[in-house]
């Protein structure tokens, strides 16, 4: 394939970084905030407007109430054009988390969605609700969300466990009536969201979306079993189609800053980042040189 060049995809993946950022700066005992202090990288050029949130609870036990409801990322538009917006979802950040993450269990799909899906990441996702800014009603995530942005445009983004909620949501909004025009979803480190029904029932409803997943990084390729696949629209990379040099190491393949600066090497500066993203950086190893060209 050609050699990755997509500089606002680059952006995309560390927008969804500083989400699960936010997150990650919750204290122990304040893990459950579903509207966390919103990191000053986002503020320079975002305004968010409302929060997304949804349970975590192990085996399907959200649906006889068990669980705890948790920021999972926020809607925003931009302060350089506010016709534009962005849902953004983070990825895996607790233990119960990891745990659904694994849970591999196949279910039939509902509503919108053909198919079946993946039971944990899908458990997760229909106890999504949207919440504006200054106010605590927990709102469905879809009309909440579709009736925010109005007549803009959307743009759905997602990261890991957040790539597969986001497919699911960018399914949905797509066929929303309350959402005025065709949104767009650029997902990174994407798992497998349903089977091959479901992948191909996707394709043909959201017609502008794209998954980068890294050919190094395990998480794309999980569940293996059961039929389930990635969506036609995957862009499967190799090293070599990289603009950086990725330590190879199973965080170094997967991390949301690695996948920003593989797509987009300028996307900033790799030595110089919050010490929140000091580790996950540290396998950002340099550029990669492109390959030399052939002479005739």
């Amino acid at each position: 394939m050609a050699r990755l060049n997509d500089p606002q995809a680059a952006r995309y993946a560390l927008l969804v970084m500083y989400a699960e950022d936010m997150y990650d700066a919750l204290s122990d005992a304040n893990k459950a905030n579903q509207a966390p202090p919103i990191d000053p990288r986002i503020l320079a050029n975002w305004t968010i407007v409302g929060f997304i949130t949804a349970v975590d609870a192990l085996i399907d036990a959200q649906t006889i109430g068990l669980g705890t409801r948790f920021y999972y990322g926020f809607l925003a538009y931009s302060n350089a054009d506010k016709t534009k917006y962005v849902a953004v979802i983070r990825g895996t950040a607790n233990p119960s988390e990891w745990i659904e993450d694994i849970e591999f269990i196949p279910k039939p799909a509902s509503g919108n969605m053909a198919g079946t899906v993946e039971d944990g990441f899908f458990s997760i996702y229909r106890t999504m609700n949207y919440t504006p800014v200054g106010s605590t009603v927990l709102q469905p995530v879809v009309s909440g969300i579709a009736t925010a942005v109005g007549p803009n445009q959307l743009t759905v983004l997602g990261h890991s466990l957040g790539s597969t909620l986001a497919t699911y949501l960018s399914l949905d909004l797509s066929v929303s009536e309350n959402l005025k025009n065709p949104l767009s979803a650029r997902m990174f480190a994407s798992p497998r969201a349903g089977d091959v029904t479901f992948a191909r029932n996707y394709d043909a409803k959201v017609g502008d979306y794209i998954v980068y997943d890294y050919v190094l990084d395990i998480v794309p390729k999980v569940p293996l079993f059961f039929g389930y696949s990635p969506l036609p629209k995957a862009i499967i990379f190799e090293p070599a189609d990289a603009q950086a040099v990725i330590q190879h190491t199973l965080g170094g393949n997967h991390h949301a800053i690695c996948y920003a600066a593989m797509i987009d090497y300028t996307a900033a500066n790799w030595a110089n980042v919050p010490a929140a993203d000091k580790d996950c950086a540290a396998c950002i190893k340099g550029p990669n040189p492109p390959p030399p060209v052939a002479s005739s």
